[in-house]
């Protein structure tokens, strides 16, 4: 990823909705331990997570922008569905969401 990509990024491996996710642009990337962590930033520069996200992906910014626009259905569905399914589903999976 190079910084300023359009990405998801999400606190833990799993993509659970019910932890800290977010839709911003890459910020670069440090070691935590062992472990890499990503810095993503909103449309201000500001830090989502100041301790980084354990997972980030580039998405478009039509997929992006359909993430942001149904942040409350995926939470919602949180109990079935990873942030990951929604990233990676084809599209019109989820219209009936």
């Amino acid at each position: 990823m190079n910084k300023g990509d359009y990405v998801v990024a999400t606190k833990y491996l799993d993509g659970d909705p019910g932890d800290q996710f977010c839709v911003g642009f890459y910020a670069g990337s440090y070691d935590h331990y062992g472990q890499m962590r990503h810095l993503v930033v909103d449309g201000e520069c500001k830090n989502f997570r100041h301790n980084g996200f354990r997972r980030c992906e580039t998405v478009s910014s039509e997929r992006g922008s359909w993430l942001v626009e149904h942040m409350n259905i995926i939470e919602r569905y949180g109990d079935r569905y990873s942030v990951w399914d929604w990233v990676h589903a084809p599209w019109g999976a989820w219209i009936g969401a």
